[in-house]
């Protein structure tokens, strides 16, 4: 009786996405960038500063704080096209990358709000199709602890930017 010998393959360390599959994801990134900016201005001027600032004798502590909810809703609001975009796609751990981006990408909008349309909308679309892509393509590594540890880590660099 002949034995076989089992030929192993060697897995790679990542999932590696196609260039359409990137350049897809850049340009959804991008448009929910420009939804969420969309999102970010009808907040601020048709929900939360009639609400929040309409009765001045009730204190002004929730009108100073509209920009941060206006933020905050379009941010959560806008992710949720990408949710479905991404599982449509077949983007590698869709949820993981989405919650990275938006922990990423917190108060974004309520910065940009502070610039003219055009650049604000610019830079909008820049930051979220780079964001977008930087975190598809980190959750592509197989082992998981280090692909969430890696992502952490820019989250935290781009954090401290900001703050900065």
């Amino acid at each position: 009786m002949a034995t076989r010998k089992a030929v192993e393959q060697v897995q790679p360390g990542a999932l590696l996405m196609t260039w359409k599959d990137l350049v897809k994801i850049g340009i959804f990134g991008a448009v929910i960038g420009l939804i969420t900016m969309g999102l970010y201005l009808l907040f601020d001027r048709y929900v939360f500063t009639p609400t929040l600032c309409s009765d001045m004798n009730i204190g002004s502590g929730r009108c100073e704080n509209k920009l941060v909810f206006s933020s905050s809703v379009a941010l959560i609001i806008g992710a949720l096209p990408a949710l479905f975009f991404f599982v449509q796609q077949r983007v590698y751990r869709p949820l993981l990358v989405l919650l990275l981006a938006v922990v990423t990408l917190w108060n974004i909008p309520l910065l940009l709000g502070e610039l003219a349309m055009l650049p604000a909308i610019l830079l909008s679309l820049l930051i979220f199709a780079l964001t977008y892509l930087v975190f598809a393509w980190l959750v592509q590594i197989r082992n998981f602890p280090i692909a969430l540890i890696a992502s952490i880590t820019v989250v935290v660099i781009v954090r401290i930017i900001l703050i900065i």
